[in-house]
């Protein structure tokens, strides 16, 4: 979908902020000018995409010649969560924008209702989370790479949502709508496909680590690959294998008993996933009820 050249400015320059710039310059877009609270990461930032580099701190305390924004479309910030109602705060009472420029906050848990104060100055305001990581210490190649045809929410106004979809669209990437009331269970979700998957993959290598067979998690890798693959492909419950939707109480039993030997502070987590497990297995009716009970009575202590 075409949609005509913007200019941007990105207020944070950490790993969204980055990786956003990089994306919006990609695909045409103008990068206006770069803010951070550190000047130094702003410049960094500027460095990649061009765009004026600003420090926050400087330009809200009003400097003798501040920049010229005047012809910004779009604000983009991309500050931690606990920092936003701060910075619109300080963006309001500054008024370094036109009201003609809408502002866009990249938060997964807080809904559009933080940006009210700009808002009620006359500005669009809409939220725009990307559904992906954002690591530190990767290059800008592997970080853009990391981005293509990503997935954004969107909760705002429909109007500004319908706005903002389209420049979602213009990047390459896919837009759907987060109903507000829901944006925390919406960021619960990212939560469990990022950040607690990635953690069960750290007990894995703990557990391997136990082996001493010197190979980390590589020998587990093409397991885990194709095991998620599969999830994602045919359905979470179609692709459940293992011990669980095979009934294997005993094996679960030695399983038990090797996490209190080995990993006892894993304890809880292997129960509570058991469980999950048959629950699920129940669900897809991979197994029956009367096993799911069985398998989850074999790791009880």
């Amino acid at each position: 979908m075409s949609f005509k050249r913007l200019s941007i400015v990105v207020i944070g320059a950490g790993p969204v902020g980055t990786g956003l710039a990089l994306l919006f310059r990609k695909h045409g877009h103008h990068i206006a000018a770069v803010g951070s609270r550190s000047v130094v990461s702003a410049r960094k930032l500027s460095r990649l995409v061009g765009g004026k580099p600003f420090g926050t701190e400087r330009v809200f305390g009003r400097p003798p010649r501040p920049l010229d924004l005047s012809k910004v479309d779009l604000v983009v910030l991309t500050v931690p969560d606990g920092r936003l109602s701060s910075l619109v705060k300080n963006l309001t009472a500054v008024r370094l924008f036109p009201v003609s420029t809408r502002f866009v906050h990249t938060s997964g848990s807080l809904t559009s209702e933080v940006l009210l104060p700009l808002a009620q100055l006359g500005h669009k305001v809409c939220s725009m989370h990307p559904v992906q990581s954002f690591p530190p210490d990767v290059s800008p190649r592997d970080r853009l790479a990391t981005l293509s045809g990503i997935w954004f929410g969107l909760e705002g106004s429909r109007a500004e949502e319908r706005w903002v979809s389209r420049f979602v669209t213009s990047l390459g990437c896919h837009p759907f709508r987060v109903p507000k009331e829901a944006k925390i269970l919406y960021h619960l979700a990212c939560t469990f496909a990022s950040n607690y998957s990635v953690a069960l993959v750290g007990v894995v290598e703990e557990i391997a680590r136990s082996l001493r067979i010197g190979q980390g998690l590589r020998p587990f890798k093409p397991l885990v690959n194709a095991s998620l693959r599969n999830a994602l492909v045919k359905g979470p419950r179609a692709s459940l294998t293992g011990p669980v939707m095979r009934g294997g109480v005993e094996v679960l039993r030695r399983h038990a008993r090797a996490i209190r030997r080995h990993a006892p502070h894993l304890e809880n987590l292997f129960e509570a996933l058991v469980s999950e497990t048959a629950r699920q297995g129940v669900q897809g009716k991979r197994i029956t009820a009367k096993t799911a009970r069985a398998v989850k009575a074999a790791v009880k202590r």
